[in-house]
């Protein structure tokens, strides 16, 4: 079998500490919990976390491709080792994050806007001949 390896890897030897998942953990919570209780005090989240916030779904579905793609770049580039650990992670969750917001500009938003045009021209109601002659 193929020896496991990877950033995010759940192996004994994964090069990520626990104290380092820790901390992204820990992250990721002070931001959700700073969104609610923004929206709690009725103030509106920046504009930037407001955007990422609509590319969710992209950043979900493309995030494994992007970490895939940067793993196998650290590994052909002999970077475990050299550079610290929490530095590769932080840099492939930037470039996932990044890499996922791409592809919501790419391809989902444009994707939204033509279903959402198309919505309106199937279900627009229809005007009979009879009254377009006379109108």
């Amino acid at each position: 079998a193929a020896p496991k390896h990877g950033v995010g890897s759940s192996d004994d030897d994964a090069p990520v500490s626990f104290f380092s998942r820790l901390a992204i953990y820990a992250g990721a919570t002070a931001v959700v919990t700073s969104a609610i209780l923004l929206d709690r005090r009725g103030k509106a989240a920046p504009r930037f976390l407001a955007r990422l916030g609509d590319a969710t779904y992209s950043i979900y579905l493309f995030h494994w491709l992007v970490g895939w793609i940067v793993d196998g770049a650290i590994h052909r580039l002999h970077l475990q080792g050299v550079v610290p650990a929490p530095v590769l992670l932080a840099v492939m969750v930037g470039l996932m994050i990044g890499g996922g917001y791409c592809a919501y500009l790419l391809i989902e938003r444009p994707l939204l806007m033509l279903s959402q045009r198309l919505w309106r021209k199937w279900t627009a109601p229809s005007i009979p001949l009879r009254e377009q002659a006379v109108g």
